[in-house]
């Protein structure tokens, strides 16, 4: 019933001339001519016949379609809004008789084919006009009590059920979606205090003898410097000073604050040509890693796609960061050497692969990255800025403690999630069920 009926012009186009097949409860139009074109004469109920086939509407005015609308105009046995809302809740049905293709089609033929359980016109009418009252009580959310219809007391008992179930539905998706919103709070808050220190407080308590970060960054420089005198790396631009008005929050003794670039570098990062990549190599895109949890959500190889530009060649366990619009949060640690999109920039890290990510997920990272592309209309992160970025750096041990407690407590988050998801899950086939013994009625 959350359905609109009807549409005062559903498409734009020009009329076509129409043929017309009789069969013994509706009137088939279609265009006889080669066009993309259905022209749909008023009071048609029109559906779709490819892709969702739960779209069902009722044509108020003349209008024209293309060809994946099918128009139905029925004879002066069958009101429209009773075959509307005899089929807006049968997909499962539908999708039974559509032809076996990736995408769902259901033809001419099968919709001749379909049950269609007719009652007489004066009951036809009447239910109509109680779906029409259950309708707006969904609209004003109410229960439907008025049972002055001259319909069967079972259906009365059945819709003030429905409506039931369907309020306790809705309260449970709020609520999981409340739950939901927790815990990607919940989340947000593990990485940021994972960043500021209190996510080892105690541990460093007992571990107070450990290297601290200085010492780490000597190292790093040192290693960088090597690689320059080599010609492995390139000479680097000096990085901005670190101000003090700069500095977010306070960090321990043992820690210290850097620039992002201090402690990586992707001047290593080679690219390679199109025609050059071999078969069974790892293609990484954009679209391959989801927004926010950073999940690969899948492997392609360049045996299954075209490749036709250039991309940047990555080795394990370097952190791979998509620049362009990075409030999608894609951040992820290659775990194999392959290749990717020059849209993601692969990051050679001294430290551990892992913190670094975490960092780059946390709300002060992702808050930065956000104000420097907030103005832009292909938003996409500056390497002058990612350089520059603020790094919250602890000691090598230290870092490894965090990674561990972020992983344990993500899973437990993981595992808060998986339950959510399926408490949802349950209401909504709960709600099937119930919908399905009504119209099976």
């Amino acid at each position: 019933a959350s359905s609109n009926r009807t549409c005062s012009s559903a498409f734009n186009g020009k009329p076509f001339f129409i043929d017309i097949i009789n069969s013994p409860l509706l009137i088939w139009a279609y265009s006889s001519k080669s066009s993309s074109k259905l022209w749909l004469k008023s009071r048609s109920s029109i559906r779709v016949c490819i892709g969702n086939l739960r779209e069902v509407l009722i044509v108020k005015n003349e209008s024209s379609s293309n060809q994946q609308i099918t128009g139905l105009l029925f004879n002066e046995e069958v009101l429209p809004e009773y075959f509307y809302y005899y089929f807006l809740p049968k997909k499962e049905y539908l999708l039974s008789k559509t032809a076996t293709v990736t995408l769902p089609i259901i033809n001419q033929k099968k919709i001749k084919e379909l049950e269609f359980n007719i009652i007489d016109k004066s009951s036809q009418l009447e239910f109509v006009k109680y779906m029409d009252y259950c309708l707006d009580c969904y609209n004003h959310k109410k229960i439907p009590e008025n049972t002055s219809f001259n319909l069967s007391k079972e259906l009365f008992g059945f819709s003030n059920r429905v409506f039931n179930v369907y309020y306790w539905q809705l309260e449970l998706i709020e609520k999981n979606n409340q739950n939901q919103n927790y815990i990607k709070v919940l989340k947000q808050s593990i990485l940021q205090e994972a960043i500021e220190w209190k996510l080892t407080a105690s541990w460093r308590e007992n571990n107070k003898n450990i290297e601290p970060a200085s010492e780490l960054l000597k190292r790093i420089q040192a290693e960088k410097k090597e690689l320059i005198n080599k010609k492995k790396l390139k000479k680097q631009k000096e990085l901005n000073p670190i101000l003090e008005d700069e500095i977010p929050f306070d960090i321990p003794e043992s820690w210290e604050w850097c620039r992002l670039w201090s402690i990586c570098d992707y001047w290593t990062t080679k690219q390679i040509k199109a025609d050059q990549i071999p078969l069974w190599t790892w293609i990484l895109d954009l679209e391959d890693i989801e927004k926010t949890t950073s999940k690969l959500l899948q492997k392609k190889y360049s045996d299954d796609k075209k490749v036709s530009s250039n991309k940047s060649i990555f080795f394990k366990n370097y952190v791979l960061y998509s620049k362009l619009r990075p409030y999608l949060d894609k951040t992820l640690v290659s775990d194999e050497d392959w290749v990717c999109t020059s849209e993601i920039v692969p990051f050679h890290t001294y430290i551990s692969s892992y913190y670094h990510k975490n960092f780059m997920k946390s709300r002060f990272f992702l808050d930065y990255a956000e104000e420097k592309v907030l103005w832009m209309r292909m938003p996409r992160f500056s390497t002058e800025d990612v350089r520059n970025s603020l790094f919250s750096l602890p000691p090598l041990e230290e870092q490894k403690e965090i990674v561990r407690r972020v992983d344990e407590m993500m899973e437990w988050c993981d595992e808060l999630e998986k339950q959510t998801l399926e408490t949802k899950e349950h209401s909504e086939n709960l709600m099937k069920a119930v919908l399905g013994e009504v119209f099976s009625k």
